[in-house]
């Protein structure tokens, strides 16, 4: 016989809903040289440790790779990490996982209704399910694919790969350079430290450069972009709806026309207010705080 020990394990509903489990304790079997444990609830819910845990002298189990399932469907499959922390959360048939991980992980979910977690060192590998999830990349070059839902994620420190897909996300880099991409959604990207890449997609988007020389696109919808420092590149293209530049500073910032116009006689001026709309191929690009005078210049454009 041997136990694996849960470290925290909640749940508003009977534990008989989840598993057959004593709180905070899942006694279990496993013959020598097996590497599957598994626990089934009533319900047919199983908590399946698989292909990766060790033991220790004392007979307590650390797990390296971790699956739930819901019938015949994988709801979260975990594996190549070091699991450090465990908070498993089910209430009325939602489930709500909080984890804690070292050194690089490799997760896929298709829980419906999010995950919360966190990562330390290590190169994740990290594809979300369709629920609202809150993920903090921790050190390291974190790839990060999420699902459906309105989603958290922040990179930290490491060149992230970002892909927010569905939903309204909030995406941060963090430090290192960044590649965000918000997908469909009104999404909020925001690259902080590092020469970081940042795509809104489609719908109203919001993002921030940050620190350093920063490439940022809006894609389609009605967006408002902010390079801060650094000589940032802000790109539009034909259809792109109406966007607004924050902080265009001129000699240093690029506005790149990638399709609607072939040089200036393509691009229009008009002074409103303190601000100039730039127009081209459909697109309106308003600069805040400047002049035509300052803008109908060809050294602020790239074609």
């Amino acid at each position: 016989m041997a136990n694996a020990y849960l470290q925290s394990l909640h749940t508003s509903a009977s534990l008989r809903q989840l598993l057959q489990l004593r709180p905070f304790e899942a006694p279990v079997s496993s013959e020598m040289g097996d590497s599957r444990i598994e626990l089934e609830a009533e319900n047919g819910t199983r908590l399946v440790l698989d292909g990766s845990f060790s033991s220790e002298d004392e007979g307590s189990w650390v797990i390296y790779a971790l699956a739930l399932y819901d019938g015949a469907d994988t709801l979260v499959s975990i594996s190549d990490m070091a699991l450090s922390y465990e908070d498993f959360f089910a209430a009325n048939g939602r489930e709500r996982l909080n984890m804690v991980f070292e050194g690089a992980d490799e997760i896929t979910s298709n829980l419906g209704s999010g995950l919360r977690m966190n990562f330390q060192a290590g190169d994740d590998v990290i594809t979300l399910g369709f629920g609202d999830d809150v993920i903090n990349g921790g050190r390291g070059n974190d790839t990060v694919s999420a699902g459906a839902g309105n989603d958290t994620i922040n990179g930290n420190a490491g060149r992230d790969q970002i892909n927010g897909h569905d939903g309204d996300d909030v995406l941060t880099g963090g430090g290192g350079r960044d590649k965000l991409n918000g997908g469909v959604g009104n999404d909020v990207l925001s690259g902080n430290a590092g020469r970081d890449k940042l795509v809104g997609g489609t719908g109203n988007d919001t993002l921030s450069g940050g620190a350093d020389d920063d490439v940022l696109r809006g894609g389609t919808g009605d967006d408002v972009l902010t390079g801060g420092a650094g000589a940032d590149v802000f790109k539009f293209r034909a259809n792109d709806h109406t966007n607004v530049i924050t902080d265009f500073e001129v000699g240093v910032d690029h506005i790149e026309v990638l399709k609607g116009a072939r040089g200036m006689r393509g691009v229009d001026f008009e002074q409103i207010g303190d601000d100039v709309a730039v127009y081209f191929g459909n697109v309106t690009v308003i600069v805040q705080d400047t002049t035509v005078e300052l803008m109908d210049d060809s050294d602020n454009f790239l074609f």
